[in-house]
């Protein structure tokens, strides 16, 4: 037929992003369907807002949910665009120019095979494709950082106005068993910042000499199964077994302690009015 390898092995991957693209869009949006159930509940219950970290007015803390279920709406969207973008293939041979083989077999393959025709390519389907991909899942990462960083803050002893989820046989530190510690979204904490170093491979990864190289190819291996996987733990980790609620298992259940939060709008009372 003329075809080069990577006519077969980047359609192939195409396909295999189309799969774990897919299986994201089902977290996110079982994400967002928790997170919008938990602003509801939580939309009369007061709570100080803070900016700088410091006390400024009095808010809800259902907005906190309602502001998290709004940046995942964003990204559903973001990964509908994506997919359709870079699930792509291509048949154009060894140097992307159709020399043996022929566009209209092209497009009878990728349309068997559900997916998009690359308008152009080398040897290789353009990098800049799977780079989005991977900077979006860092991104989603981001927000799932995001809601972890402020449950950190809210579990700290001082604070004390939510918490993820603790087991009764659970102990925060083998010296210090009283401790009640936030590792679940400590642990999201620092997933995010490895998704982040996946991203920035596949930047790296767009500039290949000429109509190919294989320097992306021995990263690809890596960094895609990494992130896809560790995002897909990363969102069952904050939603797992409904972990939203105090009785649940997921990284954030945020244990409602509406006293806590009326004593700390009670220290800012003078201040506010």
């Amino acid at each position: 037929m003329g075809l080069t390898s990577s006519d077969v092995v980047d359609t192939a991957f195409a396909l295999q992003i189309q799969q774990a693209g897919g299986l994201l869009l089902e977290d996110v949006t079982a994400l967002q369907i928790v997170l919008r159930r938990r602003a509801l509940e939580f939309r009369r219950t007061p709570s100080v807002g803070r900016t700088h970290g410091i006390h400024a007015e009095p808010t809800v803390f259902g907005l906190k949910f309602a502001l998290w279920a709004d940046e995942f709406t964003r990204h559903e969207a973001r990964l509908h665009e994506t997919l359709t973008r870079v699930v792509v293939g291509k048949l154009s041979g060894a140097v992307g120019n159709y020399g043996h083989t022929d566009p209209d077999l092209e497009e009878r393959v990728m349309s068997q095979l559900g997916i998009g025709v690359a308008l152009i390519s080398t040897q290789v389907l353009s990098r800049d494709l799977h780079s989005e991909f991977l900077n979006l899942c860092a991104l989603i990462a981001g927000t799932v950082e995001k809601i972890a960083v402020e449950v950190r803050h809210l579990q700290r002893t001082e604070v004390s106005e939510a918490f993820e989820p603790f087991g009764k046989k659970q102990k925060g530190s083998s010296a210090m068993p009283h401790k009640r510690n936030p590792i679940l979204c400590e642990r999201l904490t620092g997933m995010a910042r490895m998704m982040r170093g996946y991203a920035l491979v596949g930047l790296e990864n767009i500039a290949l000499w000429h109509e190919r190289d294989i320097s992306h190819s021995s990263t690809e291996r890596v960094v895609f199964p990494d992130a896809c996987i560790l995002l897909d733990y990363m969102l069952h980790l904050l939603f797992a077994r409904d972990g939203w609620s105090s009785s649940g298992h997921g990284a954030v259940g945020t244990d409602d302690l509406p006293d806590s939060r009326r004593a700390g709008l009670g220290k800012d009372t003078a201040r506010i009015n």
